[in-house]
């Protein structure tokens, strides 16, 4: 099994989840309609907004579980954590069969360094909840530090069956913020086997592999996630870009040429920018400028002055992020 390298214990908190309360009465005044209300502004990023309207209903005995839950996850991304926990609590004493608190308390004690009480709090809210994903996220990381380590493997991948992009994004921070392609596909690898077709799993470890230098490797899983992604979808443009750049930077000109429209239109920017390239180093210098005049036509920029020197900068600027 992979060893996790651990960079900082924050890094280990997985992100707090979100739960939307059902609301049928739609009394202006009514406390389930402000929860609601509460909870749009926390979803649209204006947390004052959303703690105005919540903390309103505490001060006057009207907040429920949720309230209290959401109320906890202000704090929690204010970096109270004290008040956060209070809430987390307070949250669970007025419902103990409401599962999210628990999940997110689990993490403020993994800060703590209160293992057993977090590995407790988090398998309570996998066991009141088994469809809730960052419970057993958490859970996994406390069983993680705990040494536990084939319920860890158990619990990330419980997770990850459920919603595959609670682990890949750790994946994720561990390349973009730490640079480190091991301990990233520790995570990506168990996303893989949750979900083999997943594009932001796929396009992640594949860039893991690129960065370790097994190019094989990465080539079978950017092509994997180019292939199964549909054209539109968010992620399809980078998959693309990642996976023909790929074959551009380890020779493999005549697939791009050969495949590059094979899924995308006629007039696809990123189809041309590869193929003018592709046809560049195989020192096709017609079919290279066609090529290239057609990309610049499509993005709505003007020609160069010399696409030599475009080609060549382009390339040389792209390798050195590698």
């Amino acid at each position: 099994m992979r060893t996790l390298t651990l960079v900082t214990l924050a890094t280990a908190i997985f992100c707090i989840g979100q739960v939307h309360a059902q609301v049928q009465n739609h009394d202006p005044s009514s406390p389930s309609l402000r929860i609601e209300q509460a909870i749009k502004a926390y979803d649209a990023g204006k947390r004052e907004e959303a703690h105005s309207l919540l903390a309103t209903l505490a001060e006057t005995g009207k907040a429920n579980e949720v309230a209290y839950f959401y109320l906890g996850m202000i704090a929690y991304d204010a970096g109270d954590f004290t008040a956060a926990e209070a809430h987390f609590r307070k949250a669970i004493s007025i419902n103990p069969n409401y599962a999210p608190p628990y999940s997110d308390l689990s993490a403020i004690l993994l800060e703590q360094q209160k293992l057993e009480e977090a590995e407790n709090m988090a398998e309570k809210a996998t066991k009141l909840d088994p469809s809730y994903a960052p419970g057993f996220a958490n859970l996994g990381m406390v069983q993680y530090l705990r040494n536990k380590q084939e319920d860890a493997y158990d619990s990330f991948l419980a997770a990850a069956k459920l919603d595959p992009a609670i682990i890949t994004s750790s994946g994720a921070e561990m390349l973009t913020q730490y640079n480190d392609p091991n301990a990233a596909l520790y995570y990506l690898n168990i996303s893989l086997a949750a979900a083999p077709n997943h594009p932001l799993t796929l396009l992640d470890a594949g860039q893991a592999y690129r960065m370790l230098g097994d190019n094989k490797k990465a080539k079978e899983l950017l092509k994997r996630g180019y292939e199964v992604t549909p054209v539109g979808q968010g992620s399809f443009d980078v998959l693309y870009s990642s996976y023909f750049r790929l074959l551009l930077d380890t020779g493999d000109y005549d697939t791009i040429i050969r495949d590059g429209f094979s899924k995308v239109g006629p007039n696809y920017p990123n189809g041309y920018l590869l193929r003018s390239l592709a046809f560049y180093q195989q020192g096709k210098k017609e079919q290279f400028e066609e090529a290239a005049k057609h990309y610049f036509s499509l993005i709505k920029e003007p020609l160069p002055a010399s696409l030599d020197v475009w080609a060549r900068e382009y390339i040389n600027g792209h390798k050195k992020n590698y």
